[in-house]
């Protein structure tokens, strides 16, 4: 009692995030031999299960609450630190044979993550917090 359907469909679109987030991440091709991992990331990326999630990602930061820059609109959720932790990491090039470019593709992700990166909170964690 007490919760509507919209608190149970933003519950499963945050879910449905994390979860999505974290599939990529632990479903990028790994191996010894570097030539095939570019290969098999390099498909990832731009046909594979990567490039579906992120345009699932995409459409969802972009469309479900155009009323800030968060997922939810203008409230910071767990979902954006989630999709934060992924794309800050391709922008910085720290997602082995995906360029930093990468996310030109994705402005509503882009502009999500730069929101999260500005949030005054999470500032004031990380620097309560250095090296995390």
């Amino acid at each position: 009692e007490g919760t509507d359907a919209a608190d149970l469909f933003r519950a499963m679109l945050i879910d449905e995030c994390i979860a999505t987030s974290d599939d990529l991440l632990t479903k990028t091709p790994q191996g010894a031999d570097e030539e095939a991992k570019k290969l098999a990331r390099q498909e990832y990326s731009q046909k594979g299960f990567m490039f579906r999630a992120m345009n699932c990602l995409e459409a969802k930061v972009k469309d479900f609450d155009t009323s800030g820059p968060f997922l939810l609109g203008d409230k910071l959720c767990i979902a954006d630190l989630f999709l934060h932790n992924l794309t800050s990491m391709i922008k910085a090039g720290q997602f082995d044979h995906i360029p930093a470019e990468y996310m030109d593709g994705y402005p509503a992700l882009t502009k999500q993550m730069e929101a999260v990166e500005a949030d005054a909170k999470l500032r004031e964690y990380k620097e309560a917090f250095p090296g995390l």
